[in-house]
């Protein structure tokens, strides 16, 4: 999956995503919590798409719990005990396991 498709997957489900630095978990100046947050497929395409070389960030409300593994095992561990009534949206990418 690729940026794009990773930020539209989370704008659908209510959170919104923000651009970091290329190579890094900082935020590109303007944004952050407090700030604008990109919640279209308009802005999406404008800071993930083509040639982009933002990183993406994630901001979820209070009403959606994001977990991030950067251990393999530990999320195997964690999906082997879901419970199915639980809904979940989860992206394995190289930088990890997002749930």
């Amino acid at each position: 999956m690729n940026k794009v498709q990773s930020a539209l997957a989370w704008i659908n489900r209510g959170a919104s995503v923000l651009p970091c630095q290329p190579g890094t978990k900082k935020l590109v100046a303007g944004y952050g919590p407090y700030r604008n947050q990109i919640t279209s497929p308009d802005d999406v395409y404008l800071w993930f798409g083509g040639s982009s070389k933002h990183n993406l960030a994630v901001s979820v409300p209070n009403s959606i719990l994001a977990l991030d593994f950067d251990s393999e095992q530990l999320f195997w561990e964690w999906e082997a005990g879901l419970d199915d009534r639980f809904l979940t949206y989860e992206e394995i990418s190289p930088n990890g396991w997002h749930v």
